[in-house]
């Protein structure tokens, strides 16, 4: 039986982020490979989730000040997402980047990813998500990992190159990726499903905290607040009369809702609870889309109709439901989705998957899958 690292954003206080790490643990226990995630602390996500986050200046001493008002619901939003990570992804004891190297005597191999892991913005150019400490390149692996930006600077294209050109197999999660990644590393670049897809409802059920005493509500969950979101939603709630319930891990939203943080697992429940949900997310996307729910989706990032989500247009695109973006929506509320297609669609994408993935458990030394 293969022991298999994880290397992840499992640290991250985002319901995505938690979610799809246990999502790819799980599917791969069920591949009877011996899995941990490795309790990797990166400097720049360590310091992102951090209270005191950010560079010293005296906007940044204004901004602190203020933000002390929130304390008490910053650390009670913490604590929601490390119960999370201690019951289900806390598998090692933390591993610093100087130590990092000892690893290669545990694992017979590595995966990287899901989420952004190559996104150097966000990593802060941390070559540990690119397996530079592992000593075997034929022990790299990634899944459905993510770059998340279309214009890579040559830094940055340089800083993929050098890094991902020594793995043995490359796999991501956009379909905008592929030309550019192959580009860079001479290497064919296959395509995934995020891994929350890989896992049924049921599976999500078995973990799921559904909320009580709450039925018939639109669930509003965004990453960002834009105006035309909230009016879409205050719409649909005006002619459904239904209340709305909206999930928020910010400290200072805007939203003209009551906002809460729940835990990972009653986010699973409110989702799985709710009559329709409105969102801006593609893991918002992806879990409708896995429990059949009918959702309305805005691409537009930071309310710029330049920034489009390309992840939600993908998905929507792969699935058939482009027609459920907010702006076509109109006043057609009611518009039955057919999950039908969507559903078989999504199973053939999960089988190509989990053949990557066993391919790899079973792989006799860890050679090239590519």
């Amino acid at each position: 039986m293969k022991k298999i690292g994880i290397l992840t954003f499992h640290r991250a206080n985002n319901y995505g982020a938690v979610l799809q790490a246990y999502a790819l643990k799980q599917t791969l226990l069920s591949l009877h490979a011996q899995v941990q995630i490795v309790n990797y602390l990166c400097p720049a996500i360590e310091d992102f989730y951090s209270f005191w986050s950010g560079s010293f200046s005296l906007k940044w001493l204004a901004l602190k000040v203020g933000k002390l008002l929130f304390l008490a619901k910053f650390l009670s939003n913490q604590r929601k997402f490390e119960q999370f990570r201690s019951r289900y992804l806390t598998d090692t004891t933390p591993v610093a980047a100087a130590d990092i190297a000892k690893l290669n005597a545990i694992y017979d191999l590595f995966i990287t990813g899901s989420d952004q892991v190559f996104n150097p913005r966000i990593t802060g150019f941390d070559k540990n998500y690119l397996l530079d400490f592992v000593q075997d390149n034929s022990k790299k692996y990634s899944y459905a990992a993510s770059v998340a930006v279309e214009d890579i600077s040559a830094q940055e294209e340089k800083f993929l190159s050098n890094y991902l050109k020594n793995f043995a197999g490359i796999s991501v999660r956009e379909k905008q990726t592929v030309e550019k990644l192959h580009q860079v590393t001479g290497k064919p670049i296959l395509v995934h499903l995020d891994p929350t897809l890989l896992l049924t409802k049921q599976n999500w059920q078995h973990i799921a905290s559904l909320p009580k005493n709450q039925s018939n509500y639109i669930l509003l969950y965004l990453m960002d607040e834009n105006s035309k979101i909230i009016d879409f939603t205050q719409r649909l709630s005006k002619h459904t009369g239904l209340k709305v319930i909206h999930i928020s891990a910010s400290l200072r939203s805007k939203i003209p809702f009551k906002s809460m943080c729940v835990t990972p697992q009653q986010w699973l429940g409110y989702f799985l609870g709710a009559t329709y949900i409105v969102t801006n997310s593609f893991h918002g996307l992806v879990f409708s889309l896995n429990f059949n729910k009918p959702f309305f989706v805005d691409v537009v990032r930071a309310g710029d109709a330049r920034l489009r989500n390309d992840r939600i247009l993908n998905m929507l695109e792969l699935t058939g439901f482009t027609n459920r973006l907010i702006e076509q929506i109109g006043t057609n509320y009611e518009e039955p989705l057919n999950f039908s297609v969507s559903n078989n669609i999504l199973q053939q994408e999960k089988a190509r998957a989990l053949a990557y993935l066993k391919e790899i458990v079973n792989k006799p030394g860890g050679s090239s899958v590519c």
